[in-house]
């Protein structure tokens, strides 16, 4: 073999090693320049805080302001409903809410309307109203600050606020207000008069209101544990027992008369008097005869029946 033949082998060998070579420095630098740039340092968030913005996201169970955790989902709301999707669908009106027991314990409410779907498995749901309810309680006597018995009805205007509560603590939530109410009334109402005779003492009938404002939050008080906002608690009807409407009405009317008479008096007291001091200074008249006329105009203002003239003849 020639020289030049050998140098053209050589030269054959060479390109086709580097050739080779080529994908494998190519890598390697490739390699190394990722080594060498430079990284993200940021921190990440931890699994935590995902799984928090992911509860929190819309259409994710959410706790409320009253405790309850809305579980407002369409599926999927349980570990059940992976392996069971969609085992029962219903639907959801307007004003209403479904609380969610889960094996027998609290899993959610749904307070939106819409469409859902949950596992039968496992899962009991309890139906609630939260329109507005209206309870009209009938007539109950109550003793009010002076011991007389009185007859007094209420309207107490409602609805349900926390679902858990009304569907869990109590067994129902209307039964609940219903038998509250009436020991409500007969606590606050027994403070006070049924009338009073001075304006700066409170009775029933000139201070509704107040008494009302008062009802209410008691009620309020005693029925936060069912779930319900207790919006307005009024007296309807208000009257006596009628054990002693007879004599109260007696009274009220000798009262009446009493302050009609005292009126009476004193317009004729006036009228006379006034009378007598014109005519006086007019007329000469003596004192015993301004005695007799003060008398006989008295007579004639204050009497109930029509004045008889007389003449005396002597």
């Amino acid at each position: 073999m020639s020289g030049s033949e050998t140098h053209g082998v050589r030269d054959a060998h060479a390109q086709r090693v580097q050739t080779e070579e080529s994908p494998l420095l190519s890598q390697r630098n490739g390699l190394t320049s990722y080594m060498s740039a430079p990284q993200d340092t940021a921190p990440r968030a931890p699994p935590s805080a995902v799984m928090d913005n992911i509860t929190n996201s819309p259409g994710r169970s959410t706790v409320n302001s009253n405790g309850e955790r809305e579980d407002n989902v369409i599926f999927l709301s349980t570990p059940l409903d992976f392996f069971f999707p969609c085992n029962s669908c219903f639907i959801v009106p307007e004003k209403r809410s479904v609380v969610e027991l889960f094996f027998g314990n609290y899993h959610g409410t749904i307070s939106e309307p819409g469409f859902y779907c949950r596992s039968q498995i496992g899962m009991e749901l309890r139906w609630l109203n939260t329109d507005l309810v209206t309870y009209d309680m009938k007539h109950t006597k109550v003793i009010d600050a002076r011991g007389n018995p009185v007859i007094i009805s209420g309207i107490v205007t409602y609805h349900i606020e926390n679902g858990r509560r009304a569907a869990i603590d109590v067994s129902n939530p209307h039964n609940f207000v219903r038998d509250q109410a009436p020991a409500v009334l007969k606590r606050i109402v027994s403070k006070y008069p049924y009338e009073s005779d001075s304006y700066e003492v409170a009775s029933l009938r000139t201070e509704t209101a107040e008494i009302s404002n008062q009802m209410r939050d008691e009620l309020q008080t005693r029925c936060a544990v069912a779930g319900v906002r207790i919006l307005s608690f009024n007296i309807n009807e208000l009257s006596y027992a009628p054990e002693i409407a007879q004599a109260m009405l007696k009274r009220q009317q000798a009262e009446a008369l009493i302050s009609a008479r005292r009126a009476i008096v004193q317009g004729a007291k006036q009228i006379a008097l006034d009378t007598v001091k014109e005519m006086g200074e007019e007329t000469q008249m003596p004192l015993e005869k301004k005695v007799d006329l003060l008398s006989n105009l008295l007579i004639i203002l204050v009497s109930e029946k029509e004045v008889m003239p007389t003449l005396q003849v002597s």
